[in-house]
């Protein structure tokens, strides 16, 4: 049996809030407060595709001074421009952000795996799908750090073959 989309939706976002919650606290040591999105233009995102269960794919997305200012704390470093140690720790959270959410959803019968991180660059990034496809878009900041998580899914349904 397969949840209504709303109600997967509503899991998603949920499970979303818990992962990025756990990986400010343990990485950061700092709390993080979902807010209503506010289609900010970001410049940066870490991208993470999956397939199973669910496919689609996982953003996390940021101003170029955010990324700066998340990886410094992450590294212990002070990081002001641009670099790929700044594109390597986005990544990286991606992962771990991504990672928790696959845990949680895989605790519901959710399952998929991951691929790599990937990193985006541009200026008003976006997320567009097709019309199958659900998009959870949240905002969160962490201190005074403000970032974007977008997870685009859909059920992929018993039989159907991965092309």
């Amino acid at each position: 049996a397969t949840m209504p989309d709303e109600q997967l939706k509503n899991l998603v976002d949920i499970s979303l809030t818990e992962s990025i919650q756990e990986t400010m606290a343990t990485v950061f040591f700092m709390s993080s407060v979902r807010l209503e999105p506010q289609q900010d233009h970001f410049d940066l995102a870490g991208s993470i595709g999956f397939v199973g269960r669910l496919e689609g794919v996982g953003m996390l997305l940021l101003q170029n001074r955010d990324a700066c200012l998340l990886v410094s704390k992450m590294l212990k470093m002070d990081i002001s421009e641009m670099s790929s140690d700044v594109r390597d720790g986005i990544g990286e959270i991606t992962n771990m952000v991504i990672g928790g959410l696959k845990t949680r959803l895989a605790e519901r019968g959710y399952n998929f795996e991951i691929g790599i991180p990937t990193i985006i660059e541009g200026s008003n990034i976006d997320l567009k799908a097709g019309s199958d496809v659900v998009i959870s878009r949240s905002e969160f900041t962490c201190g005074d750090i403000r970032f974007g998580v977008y997870f685009a899914f859909r059920i992929r349904e018993e039989g159907e073959i991965i092309v």
